[in-house]
């Protein structure tokens, strides 16, 4: 073992066989010290969830892609997934799991990837030359998604042990509960811009939602001052989340079916969603 702790220094003479044979009798307990702060269980449950919202993404993908009634709606509905995946991250590195690793489910996800695109950019095609593709096509990539990634992730929840660490309620923090109504407005915004359907106001609302996005995961790495929301929020915060992005998807879908006259009922949806989101920053989160 040639160690060299200082530039210049001769090295560190190498350990005995009882010094080396003690550190490896410590591996245990280190790893089981590591795993004691780890809830793999929840991190499973997350994984679940992304695979659900994922699918419903790419189902929302499949029926609205190239059609030029919600091209310009479609960056809101990009602006929103891309906020939930902040949100998940944040909550599964607060079960203490930091980063996903190698494996060979990422072989999987890469064929899932090409297929999926190869899928999108057919529907692209058939929506610009006007071929009709039936709704049960359209509904095979989103499913196939749900059964590939979504068996993994079932698993992980049946193997996984459940957590050592218990997480307690706790009051979210004044920066918490700002965020949480300022992601609330965000979400009111984008209901009521895409209910209105203004063609001036869809895409520059899209494209401030993205640049949110995207100062928000800078700042956040850059300063540890900004809440990490998706590991403070719990269930009331969620639903709130939850209930305002299935309303956004709605309505992509209700723009793609052509029939628009509940689209009259946006603006009341919208004030409804903005008074869960403020609710719910009242009420006690997750102490993350």
């Amino acid at each position: 073992m040639d160690q060299r702790p200082i530039e210049g220094a001769a090295p560190l003479p190498a350990p005995s066989f009882e010094i080396a044979q003690a550190y490896l009798d410590e591996l245990g307990a280190v790893r089981a010290r590591r795993e004691a702060g780890v809830d793999r269980r929840g991190a499973a449950w997350v994984g679940l969830v992304n695979v659900v919202t994922l699918a419903v993404y790419i189902t929302v993908v499949a029926f609205s892609i190239g059609e030029a009634s919600v091209s310009s709606s479609f960056m809101t509905f990009v602006g929103v997934f891309l906020l939930w995946v902040q949100l998940a991250n944040q909550r599964r590195e607060g079960y203490g799991v930091i980063g996903y690793g190698f494996s060979r489910r990422w072989v999987v996800v890469i064929v899932l990837c090409v297929v999926l695109l190869v899928a999108l950019v057919v529907f692209f095609f058939a929506g610009i030359t006007d071929v009709v593709v039936p709704s049960f096509v359209r509904l095979i990539p989103g499913a196939l998604t749900l059964l590939v990634l979504g068996w993994p992730a079932v698993r992980g929840i049946l193997r996984s042990p459940p957590a050592d660490v218990s997480s307690e309620r706790a009051r979210l923090s004044s920066g918490a509960r700002l965020a949480t109504v300022i992601i609330g407005a965000m979400m009111t915004l984008g209901i009521w811009v895409l209910s209105v359907g203004e063609e001036v106001l869809l895409p520059v609302f899209g494209l401030l939602l993205m640049l949110g996005n995207l100062g928000w995961w800078t700042a956040a790495r850059v300063s540890e001052r900004m809440p990490a929301l998706g590991a403070v929020w719990a269930w009331p915060q969620w639903t709130a989340f939850a209930m305002s992005g299935g309303v956004i998807a709605a309505i992509l879908l209700v723009q793609v079916s052509g029939d628009t006259t509940l689209l009259a009922y946006g603006p009341i949806a919208a004030a409804a969603v903005f008074c869960l989101h403020v609710g719910s920053a009242f009420l006690d989160g997750r102490d993350g």
